[in-house]
């Protein structure tokens, strides 16, 4: 009986783990999908949809806004600054797209950072 009780034992500790394994890669799968976001976003801006470039934007703030940063052991502050630049970003018609593309770049390369951070 103790046999038993010893294995059932582990077998929800293996579960538990297992349940803990999978959010993580869905969580970091998650992350990477709000990075895509943001780089589709920079190629609808040098093609001037900016309509579509900030769906794309808003699509990457959706996405990091589901993740839990405890899930990942990640920093909540940096994750929260990250959403809150996202959702400040609103890409518009310019005559020189540098500083828009620029600002793209730096919230793809942030989200490359917290993701390698985990």
């Amino acid at each position: 009986m103790e046999q038993l009780t010893t294995e059932l034992s582990e077998s929800r500790d293996s579960a538990t783990a297992a349940q803990r394994e999978r959010d993580q890669a869905r969580a970091g799968m998650t992350l990477r999908e709000a990075q895509v976001a943001v780089l589709q976003a920079n190629m609808e801006l040098d093609r001037r949809n900016f309509g579509i470039a900030n769906e794309h934007i808003e699509r990457a703030g959706q996405r990091l806004g589901s993740i839990d940063a405890a899930t990942l052991s990640l920093d909540e502050a940096r994750l929260q600054a990250l959403r809150e630049d996202l959702a400040q970003t609103n890409l518009n018609l310019a005559t020189d797209l540098a500083e828009q593309r620029a600002h793209l770049n730096r919230l793809a390369a942030e989200i490359n950072d917290i993701a390698a951070s985990r």
